[in-house]
């Protein structure tokens, strides 16, 4: 929908190694028979515009605008990656951890479980094994109904051994020595971004998939958000498509603190809902001196809604759906890590459906 393509590319390893956690001779955690893993590349009207990384059902380095992907210059394959080449035909990188085959966008170590009493890492580095995908690629379409030798793809099931569920520290973190194997290629969290969602409404709830939609910063006072609905409306009887922008501030801690806290605000604004029309653009003030914004979410209102709504009754007759987290990238290729900004532009793809 909206342009949007999105390129899946998956590998399948026979076993993955679970990580050694030492805290009270507790061993190894995650063992599992067949480990399926991904990266995406979208594109939007046949450019690319971002990769997301993925790891362990929901980690990962996540999504990063195309300009900030590190990437391999075809014209120099043994020089390292880089995110200023000028080489057009560039392809983005993938880091795949040592042993549980996560994706992440650098070398570095990466804690993807943070539990009670320990923390499960993937280590990647420089100068592994180069693999250059172009040349081994088997090229299948979502959602389809495969045959032949393709044939496989339409096991539905789980790639792998049953999980164990007997450890002590199980209550603490849901993983044993020996976890459940995946489930494989086509499965509902790769056919959920830019795609009409049936029953997924402005009024009860937006898409309970993952988006990979990102912001760029704003250069003006104020953010801007466009959204598209996945037919246009017929009825309209006043109402009007609002956006909850969430604006995150960093609350004081002290130095025996170890994680950072944030208090949330929202700013508001409304269009009316116009008959025939698709698409819509909201704008809103920036977020407070000393806040960013954190993420979003869209609504329904029978009424134009200000800015500075807060109270309960400036909020009736609105329902908005779940709140969406987003990524800043500034333009600035340079600026390789997401910015933290009072005002954002945000061009979300996905369909909603009213």
């Amino acid at each position: 929908a909206n342009g949007v393509v999105d390129l899946y590319y998956w590998i399948f390893c026979p076993f993955n190694l679970g990580k050694t956690v030492s805290f009270l001779g507790i061993g190894v955690v995650g063992n599992h028979v067949g480990d399926w893993e991904r990266v995406t590349v979208r594109t939007v009207n046949g450019v690319a515009t971002s990769v997301d990384y993925h790891a362990h059902g929901d980690t990962g380095s996540g999504t990063v605008a195309w300009a900030q992907t590190p990437k391999f210059s075809s014209t120099s394959p043994n020089s390292p990656p880089t995110t200023t080449s000028s080489d057009p035909n560039a392809r983005p990188v993938a880091y795949v951890s040592s042993g549980s085959h996560g994706f992440w966008s650098s070398a570095g170590t990466f804690i993807y479980v943070n539990a009670v009493v320990f923390q499960l890492q993937d280590v990647t580095s420089d100068g592994g094994v180069y693999w250059d995908t172009q040349n081994s690629l088997t090229t299948i379409n979502y959602p389809d109904t495969y045959s032949g030798s393709l044939s496989w793809l339409n096991y539905a099931g789980a790639w792998g051994n049953k999980e164990v569920n007997n450890c002590w520290w199980h209550v603490f973190h849901d993983e044993c020595k020996l976890v459940a194997g995946p489930i494989g290629p086509v499965r509902s969290d790769v056919l959920g971004s830019a795609k009409s969602t049936t029953g997924a409404t402005l009024k009860k709830k937006s898409m309970g998939l993952p988006s990979q939609t990102l912001a760029t910063t704003s250069s003006n006072a104020s953010s801007t958000f466009s959204i598209y609905l996945d037919s246009a409306p017929v009825f309209i009887s006043g109402q009007t498509i609002a956006v909850d922008q969430v604006c995150a501030t960093l609350n004081v801690t002290t130095h025996n603190s170890s994680t950072s806290t944030y208090s949330y605000t929202s700013n508001y604004a409304s269009v009316p809902l116009q008959k025939g029309a698709t698409h819509y653009t909201i704008e809103t003030v920036p977020c407070d001196e000393g806040s960013f914004v954190s993420g979003y979410s869209m609504g329904l209102c029978t009424h134009s809604l200000s800015e500075s709504a807060s109270l309960e009754e400036d909020l009736e007759g609105c329902s908005f759906g779940p709140q969406r987290q987003i990524r800043v990238f500034s333009e600035d290729a340079s600026l390789i890590e997401p910015q933290e900004v009072a005002g954002v532009i945000v061009i979300d793809l996905d369909n909603w459906s009213l």
